[in-house]
């Protein structure tokens, strides 16, 4: 039972007291506090359509959103308590378990982590795409310049909630010039910094509730991108996929005039308006990761 004034407390206060895998791995029931109405999917959609949009909320500066790519990575500099990031796995993880799609754009780098596998430089460039390019560029660079071109050293710096904070990738990195013999450590650092040490203790806690609930060895044998479409769905929107796979009843057959007409108008969305479709149909703008033709979709005339 969760409020919607105080989702993610209730959520918290709910999960802490079923942390026992065996329980918190059953098909989750969801009621809303104060409101009738039997969880027959639409709740636990919601529930979890409302929770990450709560989370994703800047006010609780958990999650940070690249100004280009648009993609989340966890925040360096928080001020949340480890046991809400745990709360954000165990979420994700419940999400996979009962088959629902969560509006969470994280990179892949997340689900390479999740699964033991490293991350690259691809991963730099899908999160920062023009700092992933320029890491991209250092390494490619190959004038006899490359000092005078670059004027850098083993100092990086952060944006500190408007206050900017030097960091060293190694030990007195600020007196340490990047040349041409180790630009490849100063990148290798600098990915490294970005994806594990700086938000080490974030990633860990995510790591820790997530694997709560999704510790089937089977987990570790998705490939990332597929971990990635099981949580998010798929971002292509097949309607034709739909529409061969939909039923009728009361009335209504596939040559029907308004049948026809409400085809003709779908298919004329714009991506952003089918996107709006879908998650008035199924609560989620995200297509399931075995297409629009598993939702089974029923058109009926209803009344008189």
């Amino acid at each position: 039972v969760v409020s919607r004034e105080n989702m993610i407390t209730d959520t918290l206060n709910n999960l802490t007291q079923t942390f026992i895998s065996s329980i918190i791995r059953k098909p989750l029931i969801i009621q809303f506090k104060d409101e009738l109405g039997q969880d027959d999917g639409g709740l636990k959609k919601e529930f979890f359509m409302i929770l990450v949009k709560e989370i994703m909320s800047p006010s609780f500066g958990m999650l940070k959103a690249d100004d280009e790519s648009n993609l989340l990575w966890f925040h360096r500099f928080t001020f949340e308590n480890p046991e809400v990031f745990q709360l954000l796995g165990t979420i994700c993880g419940l999400a996979i378990y009962n088959d629902v799609i969560v509006d969470l754009p994280f990179p892949l780098a997340l689900y390479k982590k999740l699964l033991g596998k490293k991350v690259d430089i691809s991963d730099f460039i899908e999160l920062h795409p023009s700092l992933g390019n320029s890491m991209k560029s250092i390494l490619h660079f190959d004038g006899e310049d490359f000092e005078e071109t670059f004027g850098l050293t083993f100092e990086i710096t952060q944006d500190d909630f408007g206050e900017l904070v030097n960091i060293n990738l190694i030990e007195e990195g600020d007196k340490q010039s990047v040349t041409l013999a180790n630009r490849g450590l100063f990148v290798e650092k600098y990915i490294d910094y970005i994806f594990n040490r700086s938000v080490e203790t974030q990633y860990k806690a995510f790591e820790e509730g997530f694997f709560l609930v999704c510790k089937s060895p089977i987990t570790k044998m998705f490939h990332p991108n597929e971990l990635r479409l099981v949580m998010c769905g798929n971002p292509e929107y097949n309607f034709a996929e739909l529409e061969n796979e939909t039923s009728y009843a009361n009335g209504y057959y596939r040559e029907h005039p308004t049948i026809v007409l409400f085809w003709n108008v779908i298919h004329s969305f714009s991506d952003e308006f089918k996107r709006k479709f879908l998650s008035f149909l199924t609560g989620s703008d995200r297509v399931p990761v075995t297409g629009l033709a598993s939702l089974n979709f029923k058109i009926q005339q209803t009344g008189g």
